[in-house]
């Protein structure tokens, strides 16, 4: 009786997977733990950026809810007399408490009684700060009152706070308000 040996021939992919896999039909337990592997890194870096993908997209909602909660009081803040805007008081349906820094320019910082939006369980702190532009450079914010210079205007700058996922944040928007 003579026995026949394989030869391997680089032409012929199924004798290659014959003589890899020992000759006989099916894979090795090698194998399969090979592709077994494989195939868990492949899902685990799936599971990972589904998780980063879905925490991307709440930053963005709630960073675009902050922006509109900003644009919101921005409007409001418009109820607000000019000369009052800096001014701790109720005007507008707004109570508000502000405070004054000496410097040049002045800078007023002034926070509403009610500090707080809400949306969808995400709580938000806002606030305001107002600051003197000498338009004309004549080095004159105000006088007493504080009564503007006629030339000059404020700049609003409305700030919203909030802490997420990714930790804590501001966003700001800021107008300009003149006399006028």
């Amino acid at each position: 009786m003579k026995i026949m040996r394989r030869r391997y021939n680089p032409c012929n992919p199924p004798a290659l997977l014959s003589v890899l896999s020992g000759g006989g039909n099916g894979f090795t337990v090698l194998e399969v733990l090979i592709s077994l592997a494989i195939l868990s890194i492949a899902l685990i870096a799936l599971a990972t950026l589904a998780s980063q993908s879905m925490k991307a997209t709440e930053s963005g909602k709630r960073l675009t809810q902050s922006l509109n909660i900003a644009n919101e009081k921005l409007e409001t803040l418009k109820a607000i007399p000019y000369t009052n805007i800096q001014s701790g008081g109720t005007d507008g349906n707004i109570s508000r408490l502000c405070t004054g820094a000496a410097g040049t320019p002045p800078v007023f910082t002034c926070t509403p009684t009610s500090s707080t939006a809400t949306r969808e369980n995400m709580i938000f702190t806002w606030k305001w700060t107002v600051t003197y532009m000498d338009l004309d450079a004549d080095g004159q914010y105000y006088s007493i009152a504080p009564i503007i210079d006629g030339d000059d205007i404020k700049k609003v700058e409305v700030k919203v706070d909030w802490t997420d996922l990714f930790g804590p944040h501001t966003t700001a928007l800021k107008t300009l308000r003149s006399r006028l």
